[in-house]
């Protein structure tokens, strides 16, 4: 998905939020936004929002870190909802325990963990308290759960592509389920390779257990997203052979979203109008959304 005119104030106010972290001075933010709409006047081609951050990351870490390679303006806060989100995790675990319909019931709740984004939303914005209280009252504008039960009844390998710190609980519950009911499948958890953002990196796969329950790998992604030509030759041989592939949050949809694959599985809440109109949903709902491919077959 290319970039849409409807990312710029996004992006724009992503350098404002990055700034108020890592406690830049006026100056120094002005030069960071100034960088920001440097990159949105550029050439787009082939060009997605998550390409805009990540470039804004990088300017940031060599402009005021000399390149840091500790660099993780989300550091605390990552830590933070990881810890909130695994102190629901029993409680999560028993709506899918108790219901009449567990794995469809565990979906819900990897999607509620998706309102987990620091690049979409501010953290005072993001109720976790409310999102969880309200999981058997979701519903999905799209729903293709069939094709995915479908395709998980006779894989033998899921590539699970994680989106952000603390969303990562919600995701165990789901894989958990899918672990039940399907036994054979090796499911493979994919996280980003450095800190961008609050997106998921290893550091937080092994805190919160996720390790525990899949495979977990980088993808070699620098991106809040998967962009798969810079991803690594081991991950991309992995995309390219898995016989199903759930991808978690707008970020993976922005950068994979014109992958012609059937197998591929996109699970998020929409938060931008441009995103909706791709989908055919609203801004705010849920979708679990097969990516139909013409020319796959």
């Amino acid at each position: 998905m290319e970039l849409q005119l409807g990312c710029y104030p996004c992006l724009i106010t992503q350098a404002l939020k990055i700034a108020q972290l890592i406690e830049l001075n006026p100056s120094q933010t002005k030069v960071a936004v100034e960088h920001v709409l440097q990159l949105l006047l550029a050439d787009h081609t082939n060009q997605t929002a998550p390409h805009i951050a990540a470039g804004l990351y990088q300017f940031i870490r060599t402009e005021f870190f000399r390149e840091d390679a500790c660099f993780d303006p989300y550091r605390e806060l990552k830590r933070a909802t990881n810890k909130k989100a695994l102190g629901y995790l029993e409680h999560l675990c028993g709506l899918v325990e108790r219901s009449a319909a567990p794995l469809e019931t565990a979906v819900k709740v990897a999607a509620a963990g998706n309102i987990i984004d620091f690049g979409a939303k501010a953290h005072g914005d993001i109720d976790i308290d409310y999102e969880i209280k309200n999981i058997d009252g979701l519903t999905f504008q799209v729903f293709d759960f069939g094709d995915l039960k479908q395709s998980l009844q006779t894989a033998k390998t899921l590539l699970y592509l994680g989106d952000n710190a603390g969303e990562i609980v919600f995701d165990q519950v789901f894989i958990a389920e899918i672990k039940k009911e399907y036994p054979a499948i090796a499911i493979t958890f994919a996280v980003r390779d450095k800190p961008i953002l609050n997106d998921v990196t290893l550091e937080d796969a092994a805190f919160t257990g996720m390790d525990a329950l899949a495979t977990v790998i980088s993808s070699g992604s620098i991106y809040p997203g998967t962009v798969l030509p810079e991803t690594s030759p081991a991950f991309q041989r992995l995309f390219h052979s898995a016989d199903s592939i759930i991808a978690k949050g707008q970020g993976n949809y922005e950068t994979l979203s014109d992958e012609a694959k059937n197998n591929l599985y996109f699970l998020l809440r929409i938060k931008c109008d441009a995103v909706a109109q791709q989908i055919n949903a609203c801004p705010g709902s849920l979708v679990l959304w097969k990516r139909k491919c013409a020319v796959c077959g």
